[in-house]
């Protein structure tokens, strides 16, 4: 299932349009198409080039300082003329704007064509930015802007583009837009974001979740649950969506068990529908690999710590546990880090560096993770699609082929690299 999320903006009558102009302020944040205003100063829309490296374009001029990505950030000018002008006149605020410190005048219809469209007030101010906001007490550098987008007064490109740029220069690298999760690759190690301290903080709010969701009978104690639950409100995160997943699937798992004890075997037949999916998608670079790590690993670390819990209450046996045997030598082997070990097998045959991505993934994959009906991991599948194999026998300058070649050649012995005439290469 694809999610598609399509953001528009409302078209309003020509009318109504110069009656929200008047009562607009000259203090009214904006925003406008760079289309638009290049329009109207240089009397023509100047091309983009394809961007060089995520987030930046560079326009025809070969300007490397600004970056056009669409948008400027300006405000409305006030119009002192009592008949009534035909134009709006904007000033542009946007350091990354070619335009920035310019005054310009747009057609009257800018609004009804959708080339300026509303600003949002972030906090107590324009973008409360403003570094008296940092003494605050309890003020949390980027807490104005919000964790969901839904929330956002005016929903449109440049809103959601501007706030998902904030955020991530606080680090904040997740979003949410209702059920679906954004995230943005950091490009760097984060690993107070992915302890098992944060972890367990998103165990305890789903044990939580499901213990005030079981015992609330009445709405006002669905209420009251609701509200206790808020106030140990947590970021988004995908461990969030990892979790969520997998206590829904549970619920109606034990709410089928539930079902067939009072209906008897025959109700059996009716069990279905607790499969649930994460679809996790994304341009080359975006880290749809790793994320899916993550998700794995929560997965599976959630599995384990439920059958610690219920080998602890019944007392004894392995669960989640096979026992292998060789000669004298016992050896036990955990089912969930067999599952999250098979990651490095597909990437060394399905993996190659690119020119955006060192460990991009050449292929599609499909992982099935198998549950039995208390919620404990017992294996996993995985199906692999469309690799891309033309990159075998050539590859774009700049890139190579699949790791597996390399890690071949950097494990073999010198006698091995003679015997099949490869001495002469390198890994």
């Amino acid at each position: 299932h694809h999610f598609q999320v399509q953001l528009t903006a409302q078209s309003f009558a020509a009318s109504s349009a110069a009656f929200e102009r008047r009562e607009m302020s000259e203090s009214t944040r904006i925003w406008v198409k760079t289309s638009a205003l290049d329009k109207a100063v240089y009397g023509k829309v100047r091309s983009i080039a394809q961007r060089s490296i995520p987030g930046s374009a560079i326009d025809d001029a070969g300007d490397n300082d600004t970056v056009n990505w669409g948008w400027a950030r300006g405000n409305l000018v006030k119009d002192d003329d009592k008949g009534g002008s035909a134009n709006v006149r904007v000033f542009i605020q946007d350091e990354d704007s070619a335009h920035d410190r310019k005054t310009v005048d747009l057609p009257a219809d800018s609004f009804t064509e959708g080339n300026i469209v509303v600003g949002n007030t972030y906090g107590d101010g324009e973008d409360s930015d403003d570094e008296d906001d940092y003494g605050r007490p309890g003020f949390t550098p980027g807490s104005q802007y919000p964790d969901d987008l839904i929330t956002l007064t005016h929903l449109h490109e440049p809103a959601v583009v501007h706030c998902l740029r904030r955020r991530y220069q606080y680090d904040k690298i997740y979003t949410s837009t209702g059920p679906i999760l954004l995230a943005l690759n950091p490009f760097k190690h984060c690993t107070s974001i992915y302890s098992e301290s944060m972890m367990k903080k998103y165990w305890d709010r789903g044990e939580k979740s499901m213990l005030h969701s079981a015992s609330a009978s009445s709405s006002e104690e669905k209420k009251s649950d609701e509200h206790m639950l808020e106030e140990a409100e947590l970021p988004p995160h995908v461990y969030s969506i990892a979790d969520n997943t997998f206590r829904l699937m549970i619920s109606k798992l034990e709410e089928s068990n539930s079902m067939v004890r009072s209906a008897g075997r025959g109700a059996a037949t009716a069990m279905q529908g607790f499969d649930q999916s994460i679809l996790v998608s994304g341009e080359s670079g975006a880290g749809k690999t790793v994320t899916t790590k993550f998700i794995m690993q929560y997965l599976a670390n959630l599995s384990q710590r439920s059958s610690d819990s219920k080998k602890r209450n019944v007392g004894g046996g392995r669960n989640g546990k096979t026992i292998e045997r060789r000669g004298s030598i016992t050896k036990t082997v955990n089912i969930e880090q067999q599952v999250l070990k098979s990651n490095p097998i597909l990437e060394s045959f399905g993996n190659a560096r690119t020119i955006r991505n060192d460990n991009s993934s050449r292929f599609g994959k499909f992982i099935e993770i198998q549950f039995t009906n208390t919620g404990s991991l017992v294996g996993a599948s995985i199906e692999t699609y469309l690799l891309e194999k033309v990159r075998l026998i050539t590859q774009t300058e700049g890139e190579r082929n699949y790791h597996i070649f390399y890690e071949l050649l950097q494990g073999m012995e010198e006698d091995q690299l003679d015997n099949y005439f490869i001495s002469d290469y390198t890994a």
